[in-house]
């Protein structure tokens, strides 16, 4: 790596922090009600599935762009993105689209983040390397025997005034065996709980 783009990476680095910390502190706290309550249930946190030995799920470092995503494109059918909105009982295509406006920005979970959600953290550089000495599954639960699944999780994006959310997220806990979900959230007395999960992709 040339000194320019070792200088180029810190630049962004910094904007990407700056951003985080300049983010309204109530929509931090949203932020992280919503990730609590997907990762509370097992499709979310892959309690109970194939290969998961633990109770504690394995957030992926980077944030998930779901425009990058191949399910986006193609599953369940072309035009997800227009379609959704009729799948989703009470999905507003305004949210949906702010959703995607949201996602488009790269960021990355922080390990005090990680470590709020109750949850380890590994980035997709670590799992690479680890891919490179071993079936990839045998060096994830070695390396986290506790793991429930590996979580990836998309920035959600919150409506507080109308009292919904949406947001992404897929666990993985071997081969051929994990799914992801859209999943809409609405904000009463008991706080943000989901109430519609869009099955995206299963294997």
């Amino acid at each position: 790596m040339t000194w320019y783009s070792m200088s180029t990476a810190s630049i962004l680095a910094a904007v990407i922090v700056a951003a985080l910390q300049a983010t309204d502190p109530r929509e931090r706290t949203d932020r992280q009600a919503v990730y609590r309550a997907v990762l509370q249930d097992a499709r979310c946190r892959g309690s109970g599935r194939p290969g998961g030995k633990g109770d504690q799920p394995v957030l992926l470092r980077e944030v998930v762009n779901p425009i990058e995503q191949a399910w986006w494109q193609y599953a369940p059918a072309p035009g997800l993105a227009e379609r959704l909105p009729k799948m989703i009982q009470g999905l507003r295509a305004e949210l949906l689209q702010e959703y995607l406006r949201v996602n488009v920005t790269r960021s990355q979970f922080t390990e005090d983040e990680a470590r709020q959600l109750g949850a380890d953290l590994v980035s997709r550089a670590e799992l690479d390397q680890m891919g490179k000495t071993a079936w990839i599954w045998t060096a994830f639960y070695q390396r986290f025997p506790s793991a429930t699944a590996l979580v990836e999780l998309s920035v959600p994006v919150i409506d507080r005034a109308a009292g919904e959310a949406l947001v992404y997220c897929g666990e993985s806990t071997d081969s051929l065996a994990g799914r992801g979900f859209l999943i809409l959230l609405r904000n009463g007395s008991a706080g943000w709980v989901p109430v519609f999960w869009q099955e995206l992709w299963v294997s």
